[in-house]
């Protein structure tokens, strides 16, 4: 049985070599995320998801873009304007639309963009609750890297920054 000071602490279940490959593909601009705000960074971050939610059923139903497949039998047929509920806010995105045997076949609908316009899949309490939680792990650590800096009391309550 294990002490619950040795547990390793809850996080995305990625080898570290995949979450080095993805932070170099994602290509963060930290300087500029800070400069935005984390607020409006971890928003446009949520959008990103979103769409990569909608694309991987894309990819799982047409399959790789480009790609050559005799028994295909659905195909990416362009994209459309469309929007998503983000934070109980419409964001704006390219919804990309999927047929069923060609030209003259059924436009399939994506679950997935239906479920990110349900009001209960990612309400404002649900994202607020995330937001919250890694607002205060931010601030936490900026407060503490101040006092170090200015050797101010540990108190947080009299400290001049947020």
């Amino acid at each position: 049985m294990s002490r619950s000071s040795t547990k390793q602490p809850a996080s995305v279940k990625l080898s570290k070599a995949r979450k080095d490959t993805l932070t170099k593909q994602l290509d963060f601009d930290r300087k500029a995320m800070v400069e935005a705000g984390l607020h409006d960074s971890l928003h446009n971050m949520l959008a990103l998801i979103a769409e990569l939610f909608i694309n991987d059923e894309v990819l799982e139903v047409a399959g790789d873009r480009y790609a050559r497949c005799n028994n295909r039998t659905v195909s990416r047929w362009g994209t459309q304007p469309g929007s998503i509920k983000l934070l109980e806010q419409s964001v704006a995105i390219n919804k990309p639309r999927l047929r069923a045997g060609g030209k003259d076949g059924a436009e399939i609908e994506i679950a997935a963009y239906k479920q990110l316009n349900e009001p209960d899949f990612l309400n404002e309490k649900a994202a607020a609750k995330l937001l919250w939680s890694l607002h205060q792990k931010y601030r936490k650590g900026h407060n503490r890297a101040v006092q170090r800096q200015r050797h101010w009391p540990s108190d947080d309550k009299h400290s001049r920054y947020p």
